[in-house]
């Protein structure tokens, strides 16, 4: 019997989201538009831009899983499996535009940043998951590495990963997570704090992608 708000009720969900059959983001089209933007707005002010010829912007996020422990390993390898079913890991997509004079090629490449000495250097951003649980005795920790990335202010979301209610959820060990991986929030804000989402279990594929974009 798998326990509501338990470890293993939260792998088991996570597999049927990451064998449900979907088209993998493409990371460098986010990062184009999200560019694009940018350039529209700059290019509308006082001061255009003057600057010509090709560029070539490279983007690098880092999903930070937790630590993979004997007691977690099943987990973790679960967590990895659902974000290989949106992200293509380890390779470099390019999504070019032109504005203006500018030719601007968007490369983007997604790491998993517990594994390898070299994934969590040069990161533009991370991406935190999270999971929680009701069960108090989960120990769940991150990585030196993913740690010493997190210390260098590299911008950073927090996806928790709960099956309960997001209205029924009151953990203190994810709370005392949060403090770590943003830093503590003064009048203990919770799963309400800037740069945490927790949606309900129906909206982990969609909070996934937003919190990628």
């Amino acid at each position: 019997v798998r326990r509501a708000g338990s470890c293993d009720e939260l792998e088991n969900q996570l597999y049927r989201l990451a064998t449900s059959p979907r088209q993998p983001m493409d990371l460098s089209e986010v990062v184009a538009n999200s560019m694009r933007s940018f350039v529209s707005r700059q290019a509308n002010e006082s001061y255009p831009l003057v600057v010509r010829g090709s560029h070539v912007k490279l983007f690098k996020l880092a999903i930070l899983l937790p630590k993979r422990t004997p007691q977690f390993a099943q987990l973790y390898d679960t967590l990895r499996m659902w974000v290989e079913s949106h992200l293509i890991l380890d390779e470099v997509w390019s999504s070019a535009f032109s504005s203006c004079t500018h030719q601007i090629d968007a490369r983007a490449v997604t790491v998993i940043g517990n594994e390898g000495e070299s994934h969590c250097k040069n990161c533009d951003a991370a991406l935190v998951l999270l999971p929680s649980f009701a069960d108090e005795s989960a120990s769940i920790t991150y990585s030196e590495k993913a740690q010493e990335l997190l210390d260098q202010n590299v911008p950073r979301m927090v996806l928790v990963l709960d099956t309960e209610d997001a209205s029924q959820r009151n953990a203190p060990s994810t709370e005392r997570l949060l403090d770590t991986l943003l830093g503590e929030s003064p009048g203990g804000a919770g799963l309400q704090r800037e740069g945490v989402a927790a949606p309900n279990l129906s909206d982990f594929d969609l909070a996934f992608q937003k919190c990628c974009q």
